[in-house]
């Protein structure tokens, strides 16, 4: 009898605890599609994306975020054409003139692009009379995209050197084409991962441990993890249903 009391009592008393404890933090998960802005120099890109991602809680009341992201990078592909014409294209009286005539990029591998670019190419003179000495130009660059915490860094770099290949123009303009095409081609762009994802997102930190473009669909896939306080959690919910509600 006293050990069957005892028992009861045992029962009791945790069944006490159990209704008085908190309930345990539950695995949370959560996907949305949206379109990713990302800007490269002075060119804006609006890009379907999707992103899914899970929290779960950790020891002391901290959550760890995995978050996989989606990127379709096909538009990009399809307008290097118009892209770089925009870039790339002058026309300064007395100056020069700039006019590209065609432009392409091709996937080579999970990170890595090639980029050629032709243009015609005017170096202008007004000494009493306007003179024009006309060049044709191409271009190849190799594209590499990498990442590091949360940071990707496309970098765009001469195939040759120099990267441009120049007909019809004396040499000594070769260093003023390189000077004038130089700082919107041959450069390295910075895009904060956090601005591709939803606002809801701005201000979670994710470090990418994977970025790969696949070649068939010329997506990019992005997975990245980052670990949160239990009030920067309860902030990021409230702003996920704020978004939910408001659409």
């Amino acid at each position: 009898m006293r050990r069957l009391a005892s028992i009861i009592v045992i029962t009791l008393l945790a069944a006490v605890l159990t209704a008085a404890a908190p309930p345990a933090p539950q695995q949370v998960e959560g996907a949305k599609s949206f379109i990713a802005r990302p800007k490269l120099g002075a060119a804006v890109f609006e890009l379907p994306s999707a992103v899914r991602w899970r929290a779960t809680p950790l020891d002391g009341g901290r959550y760890r975020i995995d978050l996989t992201a989606d990127v379709n990078a096909a538009t990009v592909l399809a307008n290097v054409p118009a892209l770089s014409a925009r870039a790339l294209n002058r026309d300064k009286p007395c100056d020069h003139l700039v006019r590209v005539k065609s432009a392409s990029a091709k996937l080579t591998g999970p990170r890595t692009l090639t980029y050629d670019v032709r243009f015609h190419y005017a170096k202008r003179l007004c000494l009493g009379m306007p003179l024009e000495y006309p060049a044709d130009v191409a271009c190849t660059a190799k594209i590499a995209v990498a990442a590091t915490r949360a940071v990707i860094t496309i970098d765009v770099a001469g195939a040759a050197n120099p990267p441009c290949r120049i007909d019809g123009l004396a040499p000594a303009f070769n260093d003023q084409i390189s000077a004038l095409i130089g700082p919107d081609v041959f450069k390295r762009h910075i895009v904060d991962a956090a601005r591709l994802l939803p606002k809801e997102f701005q201000g979670v930190t994710i470090d990418i441990r994977t970025l790969a473009i696949d070649p068939k669909t010329a997506i990019l896939h992005i997975e990245g993890e980052g670990t949160m306080s239990a009030p920067q959690f309860a902030a990021l919910m409230i702003r996920i249903e704020a978004a939910r509600m408001s659409r």
